[in-house]
This record gives C-alpha cells, structure tokens and sequence, in this order.
C-alpha cells in the first residue's frame, strides 16, 4: 500500500518509464515481463519472511512461550 501520493507517483512513473510505447499505451509484453518480475520477487520475499516465521516460532516453542 502507498500512503504518500507524490512518492507513488514518482515511483509508478519510474517503474513505466522503462516500458516501450505502442500505438495505444504501453507496450503489452514489456507490461506482463513486469508483473512476472513483481510476483516472482513477492513470492520469493514471502518465502524469506515465512521461514523466518517458522524459525521464530520453533525459538518460542524451545522456550515454552
């Protein structure tokens, strides 16, 4: 989520500058090739943060909390 307008859209207007132009908007592909990109690195981050998560509780449970 974004909560600061401005630096959205800084930020969404830097990640569309590297999209090549078509006739009516951007570039289809060049747009899929980023939403792979975007998922490929959430999935990998959730992968990270889920096994930190394992590795917290795992902690925890020796501890008896």
């Amino acid at each position: 989520k974004c909560y600061n307008v401005k630096k959205c859209l800084k930020e969404f207007f830097k990640m569309t500058a590297n999209f090549r132009k078509s006739l009516i908007g951007f570039n289809q592909n060049d747009v899929i090739e980023y939403i792979k990109e975007l998922s490929t690195a959430a999935k990998s981050k959730e992968r990270e943060l889920n096994s930190q998560l394992e590795n917290e509780k795992k902690k925890m449970d020796s501890l008896g909390i």
